[in-house]
């Protein structure tokens, strides 16, 4: 909620509106009181409005608002229901007691709250209050804590107490009508209240008008305009809440396209039209035209009376009633405009000297004392306005061609001369504004920082940069990146005139190396100190975004002055309790360890662990002594020193004591070196040593330049003795081709394009719980060296940030797919934003981030991992494992019990049961039955050539052999029945004859058929790679798969021929019907192999055959129990109905 209240603050505060419509509740006064907090925190200055509230809400707040200053709510206007105090509330109210009211659970609640007290009971929970007596006064408290008057909430509550019925209507105590419309709602009007704020955290509401809706048009708002009291702000002056001023006459509207129709541009008339619109009724605020009207009127009213009075006068008189007009019609004063000096620079330096180094360096910060108006303002609060504004710069170099303390540009006098040359950083805006003015004189200007993109190159031949090219460093930041695997970062950058051209040229390059950006934003630039609070407020959005990434790594284009902006991340972090992630910031050269003097106490850990760009650098002799003796006591020049002093030890010196009260005195002998890395280096930075290298260079040329004009010994002695004239131009040619070493040792030049020559320096910073850090040394960038040896790192003396443990942290937009996986782009997102599927099956991947997956061999399948391949197992069905244990097992008892079947038939061939059913045909049958029970043997084992090929033709001629055994037995009992009726025909069929003629052609054309599959197509032992992952599958491919289902096919017509005839021969007399039994064991026979079809194709492997022969053994098993356990009980168990007697006593 505060972090959407924030945004919605600053849209609200930053409108041109200066009223503001608030509709809400009753509770929405807690969260608008806390608009006030937030521009505390955000440092912001909080302009005042006219709030118009509701009449839903009123005043409420939490606790711990109540100490809350409420004076932005002063000259609020709101509307409340129309009521008038009841006689009796107050007295009502002074009777609510904690000690009288036992019974009202909140009363004691709302009692501590309200008086910052505890109850006895409450002591342990609130020991640091005071103990509640009970009897305190409401009245004492103030408006923002509790109201004693009837608000119109209160009136509301009041007036319910009697709605019991729609249709009442009655006066109440305060002689007000109440009653209710057809919508029950209440007949009322609206008063308008102003709200005026009391130091005391008290307010009064003042009625000030009335709104009727049942009046008429023209009296349905009333307003007492003369007792409003308005914001401050206004000084007691009508606020103005307009998009944009009034036309004047003489111009007219026109829409602004894509704004609202209150807002639009004022165009002059066009000739030949006018707009007479008077313009004395434009606001007061920003109106002329009233003074313009009235004096016109004065004109015109002495030059209308002049005429009859220039008229009717005569000799000298009318030439003194013409001056009279000239002079009364003229008589209307006219503004005098006043020329002055701009405001002087705020800090200066002048040193005597034979010539001059000029330097125009920006300021940093600077911060007004809090305005009292205890005295009249002073000159730093008029030089707060226009820092940080290209004017300052401007100011800044017109100075430097005027005479010392008078600003006359190009006027020189006495021994004055103007500077040899300039120096100017570090910023980039301060180096181009220099130029604009410099450039004109041709004089040379070095600068320290990034150099700015000139538009002619006439200016670009008068500037030096002592610094080297920004591509460089870009090049370098690129070959440190890819180093470290770094391929999702986020990037901020000043949006500054370099921004485009970061942007075209730099971030390009980035992503053709398969550099990724999670985020691209900008710090807000900043233009004064005074917009410092607004910075902070635009840079919460940005903050948001970069603690909100999953880039640990961050790059940070800015000027010197960002640092400032990126020590307030933290802090935004700590405000939205956002917990803090570590990120490597990668900062450029530019950049250096800024603050303003309110973060002197702020944690620096977030740096900890960054790295950083510097300019080629070593310690300077001499500049550790030479910092040492910089006392604000002995260089009273220096118009800089004191207030460094001053803000760096946080003291103040006799001068300044009355403005900072509470500080110690400034004794000026304050060491350097006792102040913390984070208020002072005392170690020579990049930028102090670019400054050094610029000064050295300047010398140089001034040398070499003054050494080219005098060649004799006695010229020399003179000039030194006065210096001599020079123009600025003169210098250049000296300054361009200068090469020097300075006093570390280090070459310096310039190239053709007036950059430094130099490499940079990676930093590590390693920061310290005392506020102090230190840049370590890491590797070297140097352009000029062999591709190879580019970039030089030594990794093993990084320090990490504290939360990667002192290992490489990764920046990666997600993390490397690891083997087994596959890289698929992401729709919408860059490159190296992937997501990492598994490999599909039967594939792999055995490296990091492969795009693709590669299958395996076919003799091999992946692991679990998919990360490698494994070789495939052999698999058939075989004897040792249970399943082939258990189907051979079922196959040996099955065929054991039809041998123990067909040896009882064979001992009682004589009986008469075993004669009735054709023992031939019998025989015959259950031979067959067994041969189908040993077939099975035949698909158990490792694939053959030899029982691959009579697998499937044995059991097709062996069933056919069987179901066509049963086909006869079913006949030959249906002609047996036929055959016993008186004179019937059918007795010379029944016999050995009619049992062959069945059985042997049906089985001799399975035979021809399964002869033909073996001759065209016969079955071989195969390999199945596919059917199975892990395993290679042994087994016997049919070659010819339509033969196959041929040979299926013509047994299951057979099969259904036999169980048709069988079903028609059921109601046979059971004395010879065996049609029964023949019926129910074909039925199971057709169950079993019209399930054996989809169970067969579902089915892979050796579980194929599995089925297969479970499906014989079914089969064969209903035919073998169907039809012979009841012959075999009768033999076996009931002999004695196996007679003939018995058997034709069995009725019909």
């Amino acid at each position: 909620m505060v972090e959407e209240g924030f945004k919605t603050v600053r849209v609200v505060w930053k409108s041109s509106a200066n009223v503001v419509l608030v509709h809400g509740e009753i509770h929405t006064m807690m969260i608008l009181r806390m608009v006030p907090q937030a521009f505390e925190f955000e440092n912001r200055k909080m302009t005042s409005k006219v709030c118009i509230l509701t009449a839903q809400m009123d005043f409420t707040s939490f606790p711990f608002q109540n100490s809350w200053s409420i004076d932005f709510l002063h000259g609020a206007l709101s509307f409340a229901i129309h009521s008038k105090q009841v006689f009796g509330f107050q007295s009502s109210l002074r009777k609510r007691k904690p000690t009288l009211h036992k019974e009202d659970g909140f009363i004691r609640e709302f009692w501590e709250e309200a008086f910052a007290c505890a109850f006895p009971s409450s002591v342990a929970e609130k020991f640091d209050r005071e103990i509640c007596t009970g009897e305190e006064d409401l009245e004492t408290l103030p408006g923002s804590v509790f109201e004693t008057s009837m608000t119109g909430h209160s009136y509301s509550v009041y007036n319910a107490l009697h709605d019991f019925l729609r249709s009442i209507s009655f006066n109440n105590s305060v002689g007000e009508k109440v009653s209710f419309d057809q919508h029950g709602e209440l007949v009322v009007g609206f008063d308008i209240l102003n709200w005026v704020t009391i130091p005391n955290q008290s307010f009064q509401r003042v009625n000030v008008g009335s709104m009727e809706p049942q009046a008429n048009t023209e009296k349905v708002l009333k307003i007492h305009e003369d007792i409003i009291v308005w914001p401050n702000w206004f000084n007691q002056a009508r606020p103005l809440s307009l998009c944009n001023d009034l036309c004047l006459p003489g111009y007219s509207k026109t829409k602004i396209e894509g704004k609202q129709f209150c807002c639009y541009n004022c165009l002059p008339c066009p000739e030949g039209k006018i707009s007479n619109q008077l313009a004395r009724k434009l606001p007061d605020s920003f109106n002329e035209a009233k003074f313009i009207t009235f004096s016109m009127l004065v004109f015109c009213s002495v030059w209308l009376s002049f005429v009859p009075s220039y008229l009717s006068t005569k000799g000298k008189y009318m030439v003194a009633v013409e001056i009279f007009s000239i002079l009364v019609g003229l008589g209307v004063p006219v503004g005098k405009c006043t020329i002055s000096d701009p405001l002087p620079i705020l800090h200066q330096y002048y040193r005597s000297g034979d010539l001059v180094i000029a330097a125009v360096v920006s300021q940093i910060y600077r911060f007004s004392n809090t305005i009292t108006f205890e005295k009249t303002p002073s000159q730093e609060l008029f030089n707060e306005l226009i820092h940080f504004r290209p004017r300052w710069t401007f100011q800044a170099s017109m100075g430097l061609l005027s005479r010392r303390g008078r600003f006359t540009p190009n006027y020189k006098c006495d021994a004055e001369n103007i500077p040899a040359a300039v120096i100017g950083g570090p910023n980039f805006d301060v180096s181009l504004h220099m130029a604009a003015i410099l450039g004109i004189y041709k004089m040379p200007q070095l600068t320290y920082g990034t150099a700015p993109v000139m538009n002619t190159n006439k200016r670009l031949a008068f500037f030096y940069q002592v610094f080297p090219s920004s591509n460089q460093q870009y090049m370098g930041i690129l070959k440190l990146l890819l180093h470290f695997s770094w391929t999702w970062i986020g990037v901020i950058y000043v949006d500054d005139y370099c921004a485009e051209k970061f942007i075209q040229d730099v971030l390009p390059t980035f992503s053709q190396k398969g550099i990724c950006f999670a985020f691209t934003e900008t710090f807000p630039k900043i233009a004064s100190a005074s917009q410092v609070a607004e910075m902070v407020g635009e840079g919460f959005e940005t903050v948001r975004v970069v603690w909100g990434s999953s880039a640990n790594t961050v790059l940070v284009c800015g000027e010197i002055q960002t640092m400032m902006t990126l020590r307030m991340v933290p802090r935004v972090a700590e405000f939205e309790n956002r917990p803090i992630k570590m990120k490597v910031w990668i900062l450029t050269a530019q950049m250096d360890f800024t603050s303003f003097p309110f973060q002197r106490s702020w944690d620096i850990q977030f740096l900890h662990g960054a790295l950083s760009f510097a300019i080629n650098s070593k310690q300077v002799s001499g500049f550790q002594t030479s910092l040492q003796e910089r006392k604000p006591t002995l260089l009273k020049e220096d118009g800089f020193i004191r207030e460094f002093w001053e803000e760096a030890f946080a003291c103040a010196f006799p001068s300044s004591v009355t403005e900072k009260e509470g500080r110690e005195i400034c004794t000026g002998e304050e060491k350097l070196e006792t102040l913390p890395g984070s208020v002072f280096e005392t170690s020579m930075t990049g930028h102090s040593y670019s400054v050094y290298n610029a000064v050295c260079a300047v010398a140089h040329a001034l040398h070499s330049m003054y050494s080219s004009q005098f060649k004799h010994s006695t010229r020399i002695s003179y000039w030194r003795r006065r210096p001599l004239d020079h123009q600025p131009w003169q210098l250049h040619g000296f300054l361009r081709s200068v090469s020097f070493n300075n006093s570390a040792g280090e070459k310096v030049s310039f190239d053709q394009d007036g950059e430094l020559v130099a490499g940079f320096d990676i930093l590590n910073w390693v920061a310290f719980p005392n506020q102090s850090f230190q840049r370590v040394k890491l590797g070297t960038m140097e352009p000029q060296a062999p591709p190879d040896k580019v970039l030089k790192i030594h990794e093993h003396v990084i320090v990490w940030p504290s939360q990667f443990n002192q290992t490489r942290p990764l920046s990666l937009c997600n993390n490397n797919c690891p083997p087994g996986y596959s890289k698929t782009k992401i729709e919408g997102k860059p490159s190296c934003c992937y997501n990492c599927l598994p490999c599909p099956e039967g594939k792999i991947s055995n490296q990091e981030d492969m795009d693709d997956c590669v299958q395996c061999p076919e003799d091999q399948y992946p692991n679990k991992d998919q990360d490698s391949c494994l070789p495939k197992d052999i698999s058939f069905l075989s004897y040792e494992e249970p399943l082939g244990i258990s189907l051979s097992t079922c196959a040996l008892s099955l065929s054991f019990i039809t041998t123990l079947v067909l040896g009882i038939f064979m001992k009682h061939q004589g009986t008469p049961i075993v004669k009735a059913n054709n023992r031939n045909l019998t025989y015959t049958l259950l031979t067959s039955l067994l041969l189908s029970f040993l077939s099975v043997f035949l698909f158990i084992g490792q694939p053959q050539k030899l029982s691959c090929l009579f697998q499937q033709t044995t059991f097709g001629i062996i069933f056919s052999m069987a179901v066509s055994c049963v086909l006869a037995k079913t006949i030959t009992v249906v002609l047996a029945f036929v055959a016993t009726k008186p004179g019937s025909r059918m007795r010379t069929w029944v016999g050995k004859g009619m049992s062959t003629f069945i059985v042997l052609p049906c089985t001799l054309l399975q035979a021809t058929l399964c002869t033909v599959w073996l001759a065209t197509s016969p079955p071989f032992p195969d390999l199945d790679m596919h059917s199975f992952v892990k395993e290679i599958v042994l087994k016997c491919n049919e070659a010819s798969p339509p033969m196959f289902y041929s040979v299926l096919g013509y047994l299951g017509v057979l099969s259904l021929v036999s169980f048709s005839v069988a079903f028609l021969a059921r109601k046979l007399p059971d004395s010879f019907n065996e049609a029964k039994f023949i019926t129910f064991s074909m039925l199971v026979f057709c169950s079993v192999w019209l399930s054996f079809v989809p169970s067969y194709l579902s089915t892979k492997g050796k579980y194929m055959v599995a089925v297969e022969i479970f499906s014989i053994l079914a089969s064969t098993s209903g035919l073998l129990f169907c039809i012979f356990f009841p012959k075999c009980y009768i033999i076996v168990v009931r002999p004695e109905l196996n007679k003939r007697e018995q058997l034709m006593r069995r009725k019909y």
